[in-house]
């Protein structure tokens, strides 16, 4: 006998699981936690499984909600993707996105496959540069939808997330213990100021190694294992790590993820896209917090 899942009880699951309790997943989910813990019900006795057991204030998976949490997540995204491209605006043209270097992964990728599924008519330019020449672009209408890493949220801006810098040096780094303290930045990188600021608030002398006008000469420096750096946490470059320096490296500011989304003659498309900017953000956090 045929039998169906119903999506709307996935998708608690899966944001209960990632959320860690009923309690934050209704919350996201903007549904009383009543009603979340009737869907995970009916779930679990439609397959005749347990999948999540309480653990202290929250919620912990069992075997089977372990097995079933990948499929799950695959399903409700495919859901939704079908409903966007079913029910979305029929548009065809180009649009402009800016991204940041640093923040480029993990979640750029995502956001434009999903993106190209739902409008295969609309083609997206990717720009990727320094935060404030994209601001200056954004503000001449050159861009329609743009990231930035920027040390606070004002309007029009949309704080996605707000991350701390972390030090950031080659695997296994030695560079960050000597004295002075090497670094390497693009020249006109919006970490720098505060990273130096943080140095010399201890009492730390530095030294530049590299001053380039892009940041892949900047990361083949660091790579090198020549010069330390900073970025945000969790969005480190290929071959470059947090540093584990126990302390002994000061503390640094948290900064914010901005999106801006325009006013012009494309709003209604870069709405569409800024829609699935935020929702990889939401579900990186979601992510995140569930790891934490």
């Amino acid at each position: 006998m045929i039998r169906n899942l119903d999506v709307a009880a996935l998708r608690s699951f899966v944001t209960v699981a990632e959320a860690g309790g009923v309690t934050r997943a209704a919350q996201r989910l903007h549904l009383t936690q009543s009603a979340v813990s009737m869907q995970i019900k009916r779930l679990e006795e439609l397959l005749g499984a347990q999948l999540l057991e309480r653990e202290g204030r929250g919620v912990a998976l069992t075997r089977a909600g372990e097995e079933m949490l990948s499929d799950a997540r695959k399903l409700v995204t495919m859901n939704d993707e079908l409903w966007e491209r079913m029910t979305a605006p029929s548009f065809v043209g180009e649009i402009t996105l800016g991204v940041p270097h640093d923040i480029l992964f993990p979640n750029t990728p995502l956001i434009l496959r999903r993106f190209d599924r739902a409008f295969p008519d609309v083609r997206v330019n990717l720009v990727s540069s320094l935060s404030i020449p994209m601001l200056k672009q954004f503000e001449q209408g050159e861009l329609d939808v743009v990231l930035t890493t920027e040390s606070e949220c004002r309007p029009p801006a949309e704080l996605l997330q707000r991350l701390p810098l972390v030090w950031v040096g080659a695997e296994e780094a030695e560079a960050w213990r000597r004295d002075p303290v090497p670094i390497a930045f693009e020249k006109r990188c919006i970490f720098r100021g505060p990273a130096i600021a943080a140095l010399e608030g201890v009492g730390k002398r530095w030294d530049w190694i590299s001053e380039s006008d892009n940041y892949e000469g900047a990361r083949a420096t660091i790579a090198a294992d020549l010069a330390i750096n900073t970025m945000l946490k969790g969005v480190h470059a290929e071959g470059i790590v947090e540093i584990d320096h126990g302390g002994e490296l000061p503390p640094l500011p948290h900064f914010c993820i901005n999106l801006y989304v325009t006013k012009g003659p494309n709003a209604e498309l870069a709405e569409c896209l800024a829609n699935f900017v935020r929702d990889a953000f939401v579900g990186r956090n979601a992510k995140d917090q569930a790891a934490a």
